[in-house]
């Protein structure tokens, strides 16, 4: 399972509702807006919880499932033949109740690319990527230290690999 951190202003879209029977035309593929900045568009989660971490105090976490974003075709997805999919996955947006060095805690959010995950699987991928942002970016010789050659190429690699 892939789980990412994404940008605040990112903008998904649900699965859409039938089309009434009679009607013609192709079905729709995307249904109600999603977006990350607009509080309005956010009914209807999938799942709330809360938990308690030791670092970040009471975390309130909802999801969303099967949301994807609005593809087009540039870039990677320039020389795809036909119609470009729908990559669904559930969105996660985590709200910690306090951040490390007194700092206004604001929402994260992260994607992963599962659909139909129960309330503890979503729970391990949110704890699983917290754990893992708090040892990249807490270690003292990490890669702020020795400069933007330590920085890994490769997204998934570790920082640590290549400072140590």
């Amino acid at each position: 399972m892939l789980c990412a951190r994404l940008r605040s202003n990112r903008v998904f879209w649900r699965v859409p509702a039938p089309k009434p029977p009679g009607t013609g035309g192709p079905p729709r593929q995307h249904g109600a807006r999603l977006s990350c900045a607009d509080e309005a568009s956010w009914d209807r989660p999938w799942l709330t919880a809360a938990a308690g971490t030791p670092r970040h105090g009471t975390v309130q976490v909802t999801a969303w499932d099967r949301v994807h974003p609005k593809l087009c075709k540039d870039a990677a997805w320039h020389d795809h033949p036909g119609k470009v999919p729908v990559i669904e996955g559930t969105l996660i947006q985590l709200r910690p109740g306090r951040l490390p060095g007194y700092r206004e805690p604001k929402p994260m959010w992260l994607r992963a690319g599962v659909t139909g995950a129960a309330g503890a699987e979503v729970a391990v991928l949110w704890q699983a990527y917290l754990r893992r942002f708090d040892l990249e970016t807490s270690k003292p010789q990490c890669c702020h230290r020795r400069g933007l050659s330590a920085l890994s190429s490769v997204p998934s690699r570790s920082v640590f690999m290549k400072a140590a």
